[in-house]
Formats: C-alpha cells, structure tokens, sequence
C-alpha cells in the first residue's frame, strides 16, 4: 500500500468516527443536554478537534520517521 493509500483510508476512517460519535453522543443523551453547558457539550464539541489534533501529529511524526529512513537510505 502506498502513502496516497493509506491516507486516503485513514481519514475515511477518522471521518466515519467522528460522525458516529456525533451521532451516539447525539441520540445517547439529547439534544437538550448538547445545548447546555456542560461536561457533555464540551465532550461533543472538542471530541472532533483532538481527531483534528491528533491526525496532524501522526502526519507530523511519520514524516520525520519517512523524511529519516529516505536520507539514511541515500547513504
């Protein structure tokens, strides 16, 4: 599998688990909940973000890892 792949698959992946978390947290506790302030709104809401966060690391990381390993193999 080549990296245009593998990122392809992965966020189709990270996209499906975002909206079915919406969706859960949605019908598992209401709409009325989301819309106050609370632990479950803030939950709601910055669930999708450290998604965000935590893609922008791993592409961070296997670029150095990838960026390592190509100038090793030029030696």
């Amino acid at each position: 599998m080549n990296k245009k792949k593998f990122y392809i698959i992965r966020t189709c992946c990270l996209i499906a688990i975002i909206i079915i978390f919406e969706i859960i947290m949605y019908y598992a506790v209401g709409e009325d909940v989301l819309s106050q302030k609370g632990t479950m709104r803030n939950l709601f809401i910055l669930f999708p973000v450290m998604i965000a966060v935590l893609s922008l690391v791993i592409d961070f990381i296997g670029k150095k890892v990838i960026g390592n390993n190509d100038r090793d193999k030029d030696k």
